[in-house]
Formats: structure tokens, sequence, C-alpha cells
């Protein structure tokens, strides 16, 4: 199964997206990218747009 997950680089993201890589799911991640992780090498980072505020 194709999962996007939003958020997912901080607290319960990292586990969860190692748990649905082992149970064979593909899995995307869109984020803002200022939070840095070791996401396994096989998820899809999709970073958003980061507006100056």
């Amino acid at each position: 199964m194709k999962i996007l997950i939003i958020g997912g680089t901080n607290f319960i993201g990292p586990p969860l997206i190692r748990q649905l890589i082992a149970m064979g799911h593909e899995v995307s991640v869109f984020h803002r990218g200022k939070t840095t992780t070791n996401l396994p090498p096989d998820v899809h980072e999709i970073l958003g747009v980061v507006y100056p505020g």
C-alpha cells in the first residue's frame, strides 16, 4: 500500500515509518525540512515550501 505521512520527522514519526516499511508499505513523507532525522533510504521525502514571514 502507498502511504503518505504529513510531518513524520519527529516524535512518533520515525518509528512509525520504520514499522510501515518493515510491513512492506511504500512510504512518502511530506515535511518542511526543518527537522533532520535518519529515515530509511527507501522513503520518498517531499519538502514543502516555507515562505518567509
